[in-house]
């Protein structure tokens, strides 16, 4: 059985002692549950908003729904959610892959095309990179998703948002502690403590994650932390600082197979990841202090500051390691206010992103000869501005507008006779228009209908030359999207909520990645490509005891204008890959005022196209879940027993796919079944 590491276990000691000491405890109100989303407030589009009437296609997600679950990865969290589809979260080397209607999902590690905040704090990146290893599901409370396009509020990575909010702190001490124990290894435990003393409200959180994988080479661990504290200044500002760190000290990356050696052995790891020891380190550090100013009523100003660090090394499994150390910092500013019929608001972002990019060669893991050592700075800035006018007391027309400006310099350090001096300079203009209208008469129905955009640039990753030798390829320019969206939804009586959205997408210089067949992952622009489809989710109490949340959706993504240049090049109406044309899930809720509870769950997608010419796919699978447990409460205790199965009717299916990957690599099986057992205790 694994340890958890001394850090967690002295958190633990703290902990139970504080919350020994509340005494009279009152626990914090409660948020709406999973089947009442209308009780719920956003700020994910910037501007507080009751979710029910906000002029987007929203989904919710609370922390009731996540309860009795393994929470390994943030892909677990969002497979209720239409429009969504998310992979690869027990590869602690790769991190969850998620896509929003499309964007991301053609990234080869991390997330593109979206932004994700946590508790406000952008965790995207200038370059419109975002990273999930740092979010720990045992810290969150809540998680937002917009899926219609947003660049006109954000910038870059505007194709959707996952807006996450963690732990908030109690009026009373609260002490929580989980552990999971499951299948191929896998030992999880977490603690948090939340309070208030002396007018500073606070909230604390470790978390340790060990496996060994359900397949060869998959080994990983992870330590997890959370600090945040909260305080009403005497001159009227609201303070919000807050900590956030993650350290993995081994990550192994088993790697992408063909159909010969799924077939011969799904849990077996690609030979030259084996060989070579593909695995990664890192160790991220984040900070962020922000400031509230109520002025009155729809009348607010909010300033923001982050600053970043991270060390993280990649070990490929080609003759290439990779050493990057970041400095990231950023600010915001919003300020809105109400004047008349008309509710505005205005705000600017800037941010820089500092990166020491060394690769060596790569020796069974270790370092070798240096062969590229160059300095890459990414520099945003974007203002931006929208209105709300009420037309009538129920029609409302939304305006918005953003500027960006990106600005991408590499500094070559390792300059030779061979390849000269790789320095170079980019920049990428950006304007983001939005319009929409929003009709709503009472909560039983609300309209909307947007015309938005959306754009990303390339990352630095992406814009890495063919030759490896250093600075950037220019032959890619932002990916920009122009579309849309009509949505329906409301909430009827008797505890039941809909959700509805068309949309229309139609996107320009579409990067994708292909392999040169070297181990070299590239980027090139596919033209253009269109997407359409149809997204459905609905929420309901069906009595005392029983509650209910299905999902749809019809994704029917193509390129319209791709040609590789190659014989038989020519891709137009070919699928975009990774994507399934139809996904459906649902959740069965169970709980009984005697404690005892359980859930159901059913998730299916179709076939995948794994490559641009759709060739190859990845075959759909329904996944069939269920997780029980048993909810005693003693005075002001509650011990939750639970155990789980995950996939228990075996299906096969790939929990991660590598679009375009060389030599049909594109497929990470995923396990047949996985069972869990866990406990959680609180006291409030």
């Amino acid at each position: 059985m694994s340890r958890p590491p001394a850090p967690l276990l002295l958190a633990c000691l703290l902990a139970v002692p504080t919350a020994l000491l509340a005494g009279g405890a009152r626990a914090q109100q409660a948020d709406p549950g999973p089947a009442d989303p209308g009780g719920y407030r956003t700020e994910a589009a910037r501007s507080p908003q009751q979710v029910l009437e906000s002029p987007y296609a929203i989904s919710v997600v609370v922390d009731q729904e996540l309860r009795a679950r393994p929470a390994v990865a943030l892909d677990e969290a969002l497979d209720l959610v239409p429009g969504v589809f998310a992979q690869g979260g027990r590869n602690l080397a790769q991190d969850a892959r998620i896509s929003v209607r499309g964007y991301g999902a053609r990234a080869d590690f991390g997330v593109r095309g979206i932004r994700i905040l946590v508790d406000g704090v952008p965790t995207t990146l200038p370059d419109g990179q975002s990273e999930t290893d740092s979010i720990d599901l045992a810290f969150v409370e809540r998680i937002d998703v917009v899926r219609s396009p947003v660049s006109s509020l954000y910038g870059g990575g505007g194709g959707g948002i996952v807006a996450i909010e963690t732990l908030r702190p109690t009026p009373a001490p609260a002490f929580s502690a989980r552990s999971v124990f499951g299948t191929d290894h896998l030992s999880r435990y977490a603690t948090t403590a939340t309070g208030t003393h002396g007018g500073t409200g606070y909230a604390l959180g470790v978390g340790y994650t060990r496996q060994t994988g359900y397949r060869d080479h998959a080994r990983g661990r992870q330590v997890t932390w959370l600090a945040k504290l909260e305080r009403d200044l005497a001159s009227g500002w609201q303070l919000r600082a807050s900590y956030g760190g993650v350290t993995a000290p081994e990550a192994q990356d088993p790697g992408g197979l063909n159909l010969t050696e799924v077939a011969a052995d799904r849990s077996m790891a690609r030979a030259a990841n084996v060989t070579r020891n593909a695995h990664e380190k890192l160790s991220q550090h984040k900070v962020s202090l922000e400031l509230r100013r109520p002025l009155g009523t729809d009348h607010e100003l909010r300033a923001l500051v982050y600053g970043l660090t991270r060390e993280f090394s990649n070990a490929l499994p080609i003759d290439r390691r990779v050493d990057l150390d970041r400095d990231v910092f950023g600010a915001a500013l919003v300020y809105q206010r109400r004047t008349g019929p008309v509710a505005w608001t205005l705000g600017v972002d800037a941010d820089v992103q500092l990166d020491h990019r060394r690769n060596h060669q790569n020796i069974d893991g270790r370092r070798g000869a240096l062969t590229l050592d160059q300095r890459e700075t990414v520099r945003a800035i974007g203002p931006w501005a929208r209105a709300i006018w009420a037309l009538s007391p129920e029609l409302e027309l939304i305006a918005g507008l953003r500027y960006d400006r990106v600005e991408f310099v590499v500094g070559d350090r390792l300059v030779d006779a061979g390849n000269g001096d790789r320095s170079d300079r980019l920049r990428f203009r950006q304007l983001s228009p939005h319009v929409g209208l929003h009709w709503g008469r009472s909560s039983r129905l609300q309209l909307y209908a947007n015309l938005g955009s959306a754009f990303r640039v390339p990352t630095t990753t992406e814009l890495a030359p063919d030759d490896a030798a250093g600075g950037f390829q220019s032959d890619l320019e932002p990916e920009s999207t122009l579309g849309l969206e009509l949505g329906a939804k409301g909430a009827l009586g008797g505890g039941l909520a809909w959700d509805l959205a068309l949309f229309d997408l139609r996107l320009r210089h579409v990067a994708v990645p292909f392999d040169d067949g070297m181990g070299n992952t590239l980027w090139r622009d596919a033209g253009e490509s269109r997407r359409r489809g149809v997204e459905l989710g609905v929420s309901a109490r069906l009595g005392r005891d029983l509650s209910t949340r299905v999902g749809y959706t019809y994704a029917d993504y193509r390129y319209v204008d791709f040609d590789t240049g190659a014989p038989g090049g020519d891709l137009d109406g070919r699928r975009e890959p990774n994507t399934p044309q139809h996904a459906a899930s649902g959740e069965l809720r169970w709980q009984h005022p005697s404690g005892w509870f359980a859930v159901l769950s059913v998730r299916h997608f179709s076939d995948i196209e794994v490559d641009d010419e759709n060739l190859l796919e990845s075959d759909g699978a329904t996944l069939s879940d269920v997780r029980v447990g048993y909810d005693w409460r003693v005075e002001r205790w509650l011990v939750r027993p639970f155990a789980g199965v995950r996939n228990w009717s075996r299906a096969e299916y790939d929990q991660t796919l590598r679009p375009n990957a060389f030599g049909g690599r594109h497929f990470e099986p995923a396990p047949l079944a996985e069972l869990y057992i866990g406990v959680e205790l609180r006291l409030r």
